[in-house]
């Protein structure tokens, strides 16, 4: 994915997003999924004459209450986040579920290094999963 403003643009790159069933589901028990996602963001030259700021959300699509949401540190242009989600008295199969991570970038402080505030995302979806007998 790749932010650009004028001459100026931020490169992010999902390493391995990570979507999955923690435990083996058994049928009758509450099952956790996991959503973690590594992120790079730099500049060409891996450098910023003015960094701008970078949030960083990450949720699975429809579950407000697994949103997670952190501002990018500047000086390492790295980060994971990780959110799960509990899926109550599991039946037949788990279906798949979306997880997203989202970047929005504010502008920058200085007026020679602008930043647009349009954001980039990127998506892991869970396998489908059949649930084991007790």
């Amino acid at each position: 994915m790749i932010h650009k403003t004028g001459t100026t643009s931020a490169i992010i790159v999902v390493l391995d997003p990570i979507c999955e069933v923690v435990q083996p589901p058994i049928k009758g028990h509450n099952v956790t999924l996991l959503c973690r996602m590594t992120y790079n963001w730099q500049a060409p030259g891996l450098r910023f004459d003015s960094p701008p700021e970078l949030n960083v959300s990450l949720s699975w699509s429809g579950v407000s209450e697994t949103t997670v949401t952190t501002t990018a540190d500047p000086a390492t242009f790295n980060g994971t986040l990780e959110t799960y989600m509990t899926l109550e008295n599991v039946s037949e199969t788990i279906p798949s579920y979306n997880c997203s991570i989202q970047f929005h970038f504010s502008p920058g402080r200085e007026a020679l290094y602008q930043y647009a505030v349009n954001p980039v995302s990127s998506n892991c979806v869970t396998e489908p999963s059949r649930i084991w007998r007790k």
